[in-house]
């Protein structure tokens, strides 16, 4: 009989979102509806267990209206004999709210992994078969260092689905934007001997490895615009020892998180408003979870009209209306004023002719940024070196800019 779970982690409950303050959207709503969402599903495909892999919640000050929210879900699966298993990650480390994880480990199937100390559980169907071995370990602290990975135990010989459950930086993966917790190798992980490695920590969804399989499920309600795209968790099934898993995501997000980029000279609301029903006619199906941010790039008209908020805040709101969204978000950042720097010059020498020349310089080489030290300004914290591409792309329409400027029109 094969192993059939579900794979979550991320939820971050009572996080703070670090995204512009939408009216009539509950962020906090947001994620317990992420987690009851989990739990509707492993009660509805009556899956073997549900399994979380890290930062359930996002630090110990845990809402009590939350804390009841959570308690009743897990009564829940425990009413129906399904296992909740839960290791703790660098948010949910070691004693934090210790109380309230004995008070949910007291629920019969519920079981909480908070220490370093290996917790291995054989998961059993409704007919008392053992189906599947689960093994876990926690966060005791939330720095743990190089020496976290070295405490997991390889798989046993037990002729059952073997699946490890941890709270991981896999390094071959590059740069971690959710910080350098319990740090491990992919080459690590595949030496265990797993069927299948459920990890959490990195928000977005990746397979790691296909043989063995070791996955990423990502979060299941993203919490800025970075964190884009359908948000879930993975629905997991080993039909045997050895055999390969077949992953399948299911999406969990309340509030979804997009973002298109146009470019072109919209020479007003209308002609944008079209380019957007273009652009989101690509992706079929109802767009009322979107919270939408349209990145706008090149000459427009409408430059001057976006750089100010109330002009920017209200046309964001009829967009919204009008194309079925539930939030809208004009970047215009990367607008500038269409006009012709060319025909300015033609009055002769002067300032802007001298302005120019030094773009034209900066543009033909690197070797006079040092010399400018405009990092600072810029207010970028990197190295001059880190500084350089960032700085260059700030020339970007920066002759527009300056003609609207001496005409009069400049933002």
């Amino acid at each position: 009989m094969s192993f059939r779970f579900l794979h979550v982690a991320d939820f971050h409950l009572d996080s703070p979102f670090r995204a512009r303050k939408e009216e009539g959207l509950d962020w906090q709503e947001a994620l317990r509806h992420s987690f009851e969402a989990a739990v509707d599903l492993v009660l509805a495909e009556a899956l073997h267990a549900m399994v979380v892999a890290g930062d359930l919640f996002d630090s110990e000050n845990l809402s009590l209206a939350t804390q009841h929210f959570l308690y009743r879900q897990l009564e829940r699966l425990s009413a129906a004999g399904i296992p909740f298993f839960y290791v703790t990650g660098n948010h949910d480390a070691g004693p934090k709210l210790s109380r309230l994880r004995l008070r949910l480990a007291s629920l019969p199937h519920v079981h909480v992994v908070a220490e370093r100390k290996p917790v291995t559980l054989t998961v059993k169907d409704r007919q008392g078969q053992a189906v599947g071995i689960l093994t876990g370990m926690g966060h005791e602290t939330p720095y743990e260092g190089d020496d976290w990975i070295r405490g997991f135990p390889p798989a046993g010989r037990e002729p059952l689905p073997a699946v490890a459950v941890m709270h991981a930086a896999v390094e071959n993966l590059g740069s971690h934007p959710h910080g350098r917790y319990a740090p491990c190798r992919r080459e690590e992980l595949e030496a265990l001997g797993y069927d299948y490695v459920a990890l959490g920590h990195i928000h977005q969804r990746q397979e790691i490895s296909r043989t063995p399989a070791i996955w990423y499920c990502g979060n299941p309600q993203g919490r800025d615009p970075s964190e884009w795209g359908e948000k879930g968790g993975l629905l997991v099934e080993i039909p045997q020892r050895g055999a390969p898993p077949q992953v399948t995501f299911r999406p969990l997000h309340r509030w979804r998180f997009e973002r298109v980029r146009l470019a072109g000279a919209f020479a007003d609301a209308l002609q944008l408003k079209d380019a957007l029903q273009k652009e989101l006619a690509r992706h079929p199906g109802s767009k009322d979870t979107w919270l939408l941010r349209v990145e706008l790039a090149g000459p427009s008209p409408l430059a001057s009209t976006l750089a100010r908020e109330d002009e920017r805040r209200a046309l964001e709101r009829e967009l919204a209306l009008d194309l079925g969204l539930a939030s809208l978000e004009l970047d215009a950042d990367g607008l500038y004023p269409a006009v012709s720097w060319e025909k300015l010059l033609e009055r002769g020498p002067g300032p802007l002719r001298e302005a120019m020349a030094i773009i034209a310089e900066l543009e033909e080489g690197d070797h006079l940024w040092p010399s400018l030290n405009l990092a600072p300004l810029a207010g970028f914290a990197g190295s001059a070196e880190e500084a350089l591409p960032y700085l260059r792309s700030l020339l970007e329409g920066m002759r527009e800019e300056l003609a609207a400027y001496f005409q009069g029109g400049s933002r």
